[in-house]
């Protein structure tokens, strides 16, 4: 009786190690949330983000994927994924100025495609006003054409 017992435990706890030896080594693991670099201080409100809007103008970015982009992007907003990057960035750089603010969002509140595509920006352009929207692409709905 203490024999399958004892299997199913050295079962589940061989499970446990290579499941947390994949989420912290693994080179295409998700980002994490309270990753430093990624400091909630990127963070935007859609409110705010409506505000600078009004006051000197913003650029909506769409992380989501292209099938998601062409099926119900917000109007006026640029695609730049991860996987793109290169060619999607070259059409945004010819269309904006550095000082309008950068709101980068993707499909729900636990994508972290939008904090990497505005941590991006800030890293490798000179656009250093970018964020990414709290909630994602949710709390656009109701501009969504």
């Amino acid at each position: 009786m203490k024999s399958p017992l004892l299997q199913a435990l050295a079962i589940l706890l061989l499970a446990a190690l290579a499941g947390t030896a994949t989420a912290l080594w693994h080179p295409r693991r998700p980002v994490m949330s309270n990753h430093p670099s990624l400091a909630d201080d990127w963070a935007v409100t859609l409110e705010q983000a409506e505000k600078w809007e009004e006051e000197s103008g913003i650029v909506w970015i769409d992380a989501r994927s292209e099938e998601e982009f062409k099926k119900d992007a917000l109007p006026g907003a640029y695609l730049v994924t991860e996987k793109g990057w290169s060619e999607q960035l070259f059409e945004v750089f010819n269309e904006i100025d550095e000082d309008k603010y950068i709101i980068v969002y993707c499909g729900t509140r636990q994508c972290d495609a939008s904090k990497q595509i505005a941590q991006r920006f800030r890293e490798t352009t000179p656009f250093q006003k970018a964020y990414y929207l709290r909630g994602g692409y949710r709390t656009l709905r109701g501009r969504i054409r």
